[in-house]
Order: C-alpha cells, then structure tokens, then sequence
C-alpha cells in the first residue's frame, strides 16, 4: 500500500495526523547499545579480563549480538590471550599489561 493510500484511509477514518501517537513503546527497548550499557560492559571487563561475551550478557541482562557490538566497535576491545584488550594500545595501556600475567 502507498504513503499516499495509507494518509488518505487515516483521514477518512477521522485522523487528522499520520503520525504514531505511540511514541513510547513498552517492553525492552529497541536498542540496548546505551551509554549506561557501555559503561556497565567496561566496567565489567575491566573487573575481568578474561571474561567472556556470553558471561557479560547474562550478568547484564543484554543479548549476545548487543554486548558483541558493544565491546567491539564501541569499546574497541579485541580478545588477546584469553583478555580484552583496547585495539590501540597508549603507553599506558601496555604499562599496565605488562605488568599483569597473561
């Protein structure tokens, strides 16, 4: 059906605007990629290195595909010997590594 069909069906049935009146949808939220998420994943990882994607997604409720993207592309981390570590590592990221046990 048309954009054009769907306006003019709306208008006959008494609508004045075609817009979706509800805004605010209930249930989980479209998307889980949030600023809190974020923080709460790096928190997370930074607590444990070693932790795995699926163990951060049942600790936080999110799905597995979210808490990919987030760790990957928002947060930049890539898994080197068992931990996240940041892709660009800065002098004091490696300060720090290497002071750790792998």
């Amino acid at each position: 059906m048309s954009i054009q069909q769907v306006a003019k069906c709306s208008f006959q049935a008494g609508r004045e605007h075609v817009e979706n009146r509800n805004m605010e949808a209930s249930g989980r939220p479209s998307s889980s990629r949030t600023d809190i998420n974020s923080a709460r994943v790096e928190e997370i990882i930074k607590r444990d290195r070693r932790v795995t994607v699926h163990e951060i997604a049942s600790e936080l409720d999110l799905s597995y595909g979210n808490v990919q993207r987030i760790v990957t592309y928002e947060l930049r981390y890539s898994k080197v010997c068992a931990r996240w570590v940041p892709r660009a590592l800065s002098a004091e990221h490696k300060q720090i590594l290497s002071n750790q046990p792998c």
